[in-house]
């Protein structure tokens, strides 16, 4: 799997399009031989114009599938997300999710109980701190998982490993490089855990 990212994002009309554009043109160009977790920052990639030209057709057939979750016909499976000035893009092999959180004020202990799983809501309540991180794997596996931002029947996403409706998902935090304040997660089609009891 490959995370591009940037810190200069400005959320602005077309920027989103314009920084998949720019990632995919990378991933394109770059290969996708590597069974390693690569973190690229965007601005200190240039990719050929091939490769760029091959990125705008694809990002100009982007679609919209039921939950909102973007997608590219005949293209790798990707996820994107952002927070404040980090915007970053996910591509990897099955599906997958991504999801990155600066902490704010929030209302924790509510949308907790509202919202989380109730081992989640549990946690939180001894450990507000963890919210955001929580809050991180969740949206993950609601990306890769192609659901609603309200579905309230998730399983508890302190497990590094789920099972939801049938499908296995991992679910993993990650570092973004320069982003120490960042609550970021992962998370990935588990074939091996799939149909299994938890």
């Amino acid at each position: 799997m490959y995370i591009f990212y940037t810190h200069d994002y400005r959320n602005e009309k077309g920027e989103s399009h314009r920084l998949l554009t720019e990632a995919i043109a990378a991933y394109l160009d770059i290969g996708q031989d590597s069974d390693d977790t690569l973190f690229i920052e965007l601005g200190d990639t240039d990719s050929s114009a091939e490769y760029v030209y091959m990125a705008e057709g694809l990002t100009e057939m982007l679609m919209t599938g039921a939950q909102g979750k973007p997608f590219i016909p005949g293209f790798s499976p990707f996820s994107i997300s952002h927070s404040d000035h980090t915007w970053a893009v996910l591509i990897a092999d099955s599906g997958c999710g991504l999801d990155i959180q600066y902490p704010r004020r929030a209302d924790r202990s509510g949308i907790a109980r509202r919202f989380y799983a109730r081992k989640d809501a549990e946690h939180i309540e001894w450990d507000p701190e963890d919210f955001f991180r929580i809050w991180a794997r969740r949206e993950a596996l609601i990306k890769a998982a192609g659901t609603s931002v309200a579905e309230t029947d998730l399983p508890s996403v302190l497990a590094d490993r789920v099972t939801y409706r049938g499908t296995g998902y991992a679910i993993t935090d990650i570092s973004i490089p320069d982003t120490p304040k960042l609550c970021a997660a992962v998370c990935l089609e588990d074939n091996e855990r799939g149909l299994r009891n938890e």
